[in-house]
């Protein structure tokens, strides 16, 4: 999102979005405050979850969006959402890990294995 800056911009473009995690309603308002209007995006929902157990309550909710693509930021569960979200919604679903994070505070959110091994000079380069 940051270090390909323009290739996001063309994901969100005129696209309906739906944010999935525990940071998802404060993401909703930063990309509707940064991106909505120029891109002609719609964020049209956020749907919070915290643990495993809430998977049953996000399948249901899903039911009610109508949306192009979704991104999720739930550690583990992130991964059984998405391949749900492809299978039964015939929609895209990216886990951002701490992205979500990113689209509130405008930040690169790092980890110690960004830190300690990969280095966040090398991340923004890919």
């Amino acid at each position: 999102m940051k270090s390909q800056e323009e290739k996001f911009k063309q994901i969100l473009k005129g696209r309906r979005v739906l944010l999935i995690g525990s940071q998802a309603p404060q993401a909703k308002s930063s990309l509707e405050e940064k991106y909505a209007k120029d891109l002609g995006c719609t964020i049209v929902g956020a749907i919070p979850i915290y643990e495993y157990e809430d998977i049953p309550n996000v399948k249901e909710k899903l039911n009610g969006f109508n949306f192009d693509i979704c991104f999720l930021s739930a550690g583990v569960n992130a991964v059984i959402l998405a391949s749900y979200i492809a299978q039964n919604f015939g929609k895209i679903a990216f886990d951002i890990g701490s992205g979500m994070e990113t689209f509130s505070t405008d930040e690169v959110v790092t980890d110690s294995f960004i830190n300690d091994t990969i280095g966040l000079d090398n991340l923004m380069k890919m």
